[in-house]
């Protein structure tokens, strides 16, 4: 910690330790009314020397002498003399009290004590205080523009990282398929099973410049949603076509089943489909070979459930709460012993939050897990309902 910012430490909790003592300790007067002199709030002290709730009572109920109006607060505010007001207590008893008016945006502000120079002392510290939070405001202001450039600038990298990447990285997609096919005849297991690691590896990087560039897109906030009716069925049938390879190649089998019928969905279908093939894709990978995902489809009271359960390594409690976290390192160990920093759920719940919905996670470690998403009704397809699909706000992934 620097010296700076423990300097600011050190004044935030001066600062709230005063704003408590005045709020709930001290035995003094504390108001906030509004223009029209109604009391919007009372501390502790107010209330019990008025014995009763004071929120949205007229000041006009408690004074003895004056009546609120413009000459009144023409007298309270002029600064020539240190204000009176005269008030009448939960015992009728008159108190006399010193007070200080501060103009707000609410309206008015006033520290009212029996004794002028108590009073003054504490209107002189409420006044450092203020100053204080001043400063503190504007430090935080300017650290929030800077954090705002870095995010800028991240972003701005990550986009040119990953189309930078992209040209090489066909290039060397291309020629290794080409020797593949060209000497299939001519290799050796050894040398296919090389290339085959070459296409793997090369195919897996590419989904990780996909990722960075969807995390761009999302967090300069032109994340936008092109929604269109489709059945669940085609949905698993294009699910399938995308992940069948991965999973015959693992010996891991596949089926889906619904729970009751399932209805047409006006979704995004390119990014739901995207957020079904990272689940599966994930549940493949942390799978033992010839095991076996079960996909479901079930419409309940909160929703449309999309579900996907593997019998895999499972995750711990610890990690289940990360695992949708912006960048929070979280990592799981993969059949191949690989880890993985998890960025396909990332965008996959904005993906999900983008159409009104959230993500969930079931896990027990060596016994597999269960990863979803629920989307509201208001995604079901109806020919004569006019759907709208959020579209989302600049945000942090």
């Amino acid at each position: 910690m620097t010296e700076k910012t423990g300097s600011l430490n050190e004044e935030r909790w001066f600062a709230e330790k005063t704003l408590d003592y005045l709020l709930h300790k001290s035995q003094v007067v504390l108001l906030l009314l509004a223009p029209s002199g109604e009391i919007i709030y009372a501390n502790t002290y107010a209330r019990a020397l008025l014995n009763r709730d004071t929120d949205g009572v007229h000041i006009s109920e408690f004074l003895i002498t004056g009546s609120w109006n413009d000459s009144l607060l023409a007298d309270w505010t002029s600064g020539d003399v240190t204000p009176i007001m005269n008030i009448r207590t939960h015992d009728d008893l008159p108190r006399t009290l010193y007070i200080t008016v501060y103009p707000t945006d609410a309206g008015y502000l006033i520290f009212g004590h029996s004794d002028s120079e108590e009073l003054h002392r504490l209107s002189k510290e409420v006044l450092g205080l203020n100053r204080e939070l001043g400063i503190l405001t504007r430090e935080l202001q300017v650290r929030n523009r800077e954090l705002a450039e870095l995010n800028r600038m991240k972003n701005q990298f990550l986009g040119m990282a990953a189309h930078d990447l992209r040209s090489p990285l066909s290039l060397i997609l291309n020629y290794t398929e080409f020797l593949m096919e060209d000497l299939q005849d001519n290799l050796s297991d050894e040398h296919r099973e090389f290339l085959q690691t070459i296409i793997t590896s090369a195919l897996d990087m590419k989904q990780v410049i996909a990722d960075f560039l969807d995390v761009s897109i999302i967090e300069s906030g032109h994340l936008m949603l092109n929604p269109g009716p489709i059945s669940f069925e085609t949905l698993m049938q294009e699910l399938l076509r995308k992940t069948g390879l991965s999973a015959e190649r693992r010996s891991i089998r596949i089926t889906w089943k619904t729970e009751g019928e399932m209805p047409t969905l006006y979704v995004d279908v390119g990014k739901i489909g995207q957020v079904l093939a990272n689940l599966v894709h994930n549940a493949i990978e942390y799978s033992p070979d010839q095991g076996e995902i079960e996909i479901l489809g079930q419409r309940t009271d909160t929703g449309i459930v999309f579900m996907v359960q593997d019998h895999g390594s499972g995750i711990s409690k610890e990690k289940q709460d990360k695992l949708f976290s912006e960048f929070s390192g979280t990592s799981m160990k993969k059949k191949n012993g690989e880890r993985s920093i998890g960025l396909g759920l990332i965008i996959s719940r904005k993906i999900v939050e983008a159409h009104g919905g959230s993500m969930f996670v079931e896990s027990t470690p060596d016994v597999g897990s269960k990863f979803g998403f629920i989307l509201p009704d208001s995604v079901i397809w109806s020919e004569n309902k006019d759907i709208q699909i959020q579209q989302p706000d600049s945000g942090k992934v």
